[in-house]
């Protein structure tokens, strides 16, 4: 029998959730969806623990363990049931048979164990490097440019690395037709980190944006384990294989435009978000049209919504460009600042998105860069009588 508050063990195993497979069979796919309930050797703790092959996880709960023997159950279940009780002191006993059963005031539920001979024990290494206050949110950002399919190799992994200036890290994502590259200050994980960085599969990202927002958490490398240690839990996430481009010298080539533009980042958004009321499905493109005077103009693709508003026009060869809304937007909800600056290289090349700072504000603690592809303007074609 072992005593646990609900809100503390539920902390541990929602992350153990996030870190196994889904699965009830009886094979190894049942040691792989399971939470393992671990006592420790001094009755006043009860490891949390979960692996499904490439993610890891332990973590661990102030309890009064008693008699309380290992115990493994489907943690999705787990998870869920203890989300829907109420918050107070759970009673764990075991039995009858191969269960485990949990009270809490007037409520018993009972759940089937998985036998102890599928567990993996975690053990996790001790030492590591301060992660600061602002990964998380720089994953967050990169994670957007991250390609969902897994057949992409690379494209489908976020790459985490140490950034050029000192102390800096920078968290990446490249799917093809967006790129994103958050830079944030954390000098003793840029030490740990390889110079060519690592690279997180797509499916680890929520479960390591999860570890990272924990507040207080250290970074180190095993093997080919990423692990984030903070309070009483560890994460580790196997790392996924490859090269990551080096996406420096295309940002460089982008930073000296053809022509730049300085925009209202809400004015944008708002315009979009109307004009995509009236757009074809056939053609979900916006046009902007510069002028050198100081305006744009947004038409939507089949011409039935159109909107102006003042821009900073660099000087320059200005032509038009197609958009794709719903990209711009996403863009554009990344940065933070009241104004963005769009860089245009080419009429058919990438389009860089900055964050304007503004004379007297301090720099963002995460620095976004951000590249997106214009769509294309379809030509307009005659007859041969020019009709």
């Amino acid at each position: 029998m072992a005593t646990v508050d609900r809100t503390a063990l539920l902390a541990a195993v929602e992350m153990a959730a996030l870190a196994v497979k889904p699965g009830t069979s009886r094979s190894n796919a049942a040691g792989h969806a399971a939470v393992w309930l671990v006592p420790a050797a001094a009755d006043n703790e009860l490891a949390v623990e979960a692996s499904d092959g490439s993610v890891e996880f332990v973590g661990h709960v102030a309890a009064q363990c008693g008699d309380f023997e290992l115990c493994g159950v489907n943690a999705a279940t787990l998870h869920v049931l203890l989300k829907k009780l109420p918050p107070g002191e759970l009673l764990l006993t075991q039995g009858p048979g191969d269960s485990l059963t949990i009270r809490t005031g007037p409520r018993r539920y009972r759940l089937a164990t998985v036998d102890a001979g599928w567990r993996q024990p975690v053990t996790s290494p001790k030492d590591g490097g301060d992660v600061g206050p602002d990964a998380a949110r720089a994953v967050t950002l990169a994670a957007y440019a991250v390609a969902r399919d897994e057949a992409l190799g690379t494209q489908a992994c976020l790459h985490l690395a140490p950034g050029a200036g000192p102390g800096e890290c920078q968290a990446q994502g490249l799917d093809g037709h967006q790129f994103v590259r958050a830079v944030f200050d954390a000098r003793e994980l840029a030490e740990v980190l390889p110079e060519a960085g690592v690279l997180v599969p797509g499916r680890h990202i929520k479960t390591l944006i999860l570890a990272l927002g924990q507040g207080g958490g250290t970074a180190c490398l095993d093997g080919k384990r990423l692990w984030v240690a903070w309070g009483d839990g560890r994460l580790g996430l196997a790392l996924g294989s490859g090269t990551f481009p080096d996406t420096q010298p295309f940002l460089d080539r982008c930073a000296d435009p053809a022509f730049s533009a300085v925009v209202d980042r809400q004015d944008v958004l708002a315009a979009l978000a109307r004009l995509a009321v009236v757009l074809d499905e056939a053609d979900r493109s916006v046009r902007l049209a510069f002028e050198a005077a100081g305006r744009v103009t947004l038409t939507a693709s089949n011409g039935d919504g159109e909107e102006q508003m003042d821009a900073v026009i660099s000087r320059g060869e200005l032509w038009p460009v197609a958009i794709a809304p719903k990209d711009v937007a996403g863009i554009f909800g990344l940065i933070e600042t009241d104004r963005v600056r769009l860089a245009f290289s080419l009429p058919t090349g990438p389009i860089l998105v900055t964050a304007v700072v503004e004379d007297g504000d301090d720099p963002a603690p995460v620095r976004t860069v951000a590249v997106t592809m214009p769509m294309k303007i379809p030509e307009t074609t005659y007859d041969a009588e020019g009709v």
